[in-house]
């Protein structure tokens, strides 16, 4: 899985699967958009949002959705919603993202269609 200096990284059913020989292929299943997560504030971005941290995770950024009136301290420990669980630069919202239904076509049946008569 070594290739040119580079560790290979492949995707096998929606499982990340990366390591330099097989004894050490780490797997970590992507979590789905809007699962709940708990995260540590770690420090406030200069673009807006945090950088936040889960337990046994890469740091990340929480930025998305409607901030509370009163924002967290750093060092806090806060519950967020995964945007974009990410193996390198996960993504958190504040809020759970809403999933709107779609609005369908209207159908119209019988009437005119533009045939012979």
């Amino acid at each position: 899985m070594h290739k040119g200096g580079q560790l290979q990284k492949q995707h096998v059913n929606g499982v990340r699967i990366s390591g330099e020989n097989m004894s050490e292929v780490k797997t970590q299943v992507k979590r789905p958009q809007g699962a709940p997560a708990t995260v540590k504030i770690e420090a406030a971005r200069e673009k807006g949002g945090f950088v936040v941290q889960e337990e046994g995770r890469p740091k990340g950024v929480l930025l998305l959705g409607p901030a509370p009136a009163e924002l967290p301290e750093v060092g806090a420990l806060i519950s967020a919603y995964i945007q974009d669980d990410d193996a390198q630069n996960p993504q958190y919202r504040w809020d759970s993202p809403v999933k709107r239904p779609k609005p369908q076509a209207k159908r119209s049946f019988g009437g005119n269609r533009g045939g012979r008569r």
